[in-house]
């Protein structure tokens, strides 16, 4: 698929899309924790791209490592905290002002969890319906 496929405005990610899903489907259980959950993820990956930025460095940092909860999230590795205080406010800003690009990294082990899990039932569900034998 090409870029300009994925630039179409119905991938974009919209203000108050949550707060539509919250009045729409609302009635599922831990819905709303959900999306909080993937707020606080989505600053934690801000956060670890504007320290990067800070820190003016050219590639990821890749020693720092970080933990979503639905209460904030963690960062593990060497941060220098006046840089960790100037960057959670700008990344959340960067967010709000539409930078979605922001909440998604490459080593997000989430991505490689899904990514793990969605080619392990793939496999399991051809394997279950494919005959044993030509």
């Amino acid at each position: 698929m090409s870029a300009e496929f994925w630039d179409a405005p119905f991938f974009h990610p919209q203000p108050q899309q949550d707060s539509q899903l919250l009045q729409t489907l609302g009635f599922l259980p831990g819905l709303k924790e959900l999306l909080l959950l993937r707020q606080v993820h989505a600053l934690e990956h801000a956060t670890v791209w504007v320290l990067s930025e800070i820190a003016h460095q050219r590639r990821d940092n890749q020693a720092l490592g970080g933990l979503s909860t639905e209460r904030g999230f963690y960062l593990y590795g060497q941060v220098n905290p006046n840089h960790l205080r100037r960057a959670v406010p700008l990344a959340l800003q960067r967010l709000q002002q539409g930078e979605w690009q922001l909440a998604i990294h490459p080593r997000c082990g989430t991505n490689l969890s899904s990514a793990i899990a969605l080619t392990a039932g793939s496999s399991s569900a051809l394997t279950g319906c494919c005959p044993a034998s030509p």
